[in-house]
């Protein structure tokens, strides 16, 4: 956020240059959650009591989206 606004401000001529630019931002590790066995799919889909559940966890399972963000809209 910092580093945005130091951008903004080199852009609009108010900063000569950013203090930020030769800061390096860290190398995270991509950590890859390993996938689901097709015994615990099956078990997931065991508990759905209802068809619209059913689908929601298939849902899920087939596109990869977080389940927070299919239930905050």
């Amino acid at each position: 956020m910092i580093r945005a606004f130091l951008n903004y401000c080199v852009r609009d001529e108010l900063l000569a240059v950013s203090p930020f630019a030769k800061v390096q931002m860290p190398r995270l590790e991509k950590r890859i959650l390993p996938a689901f066995a097709a015994t615990e799919i099956q078990t997931i889909l065991r508990s759905c009591a209802y068809e619209r559940d059913k689908a929601l966890c298939l849902f899920l399972l087939d596109s990869g989206v977080r389940a927070s963000k299919l239930i905050s809209r």
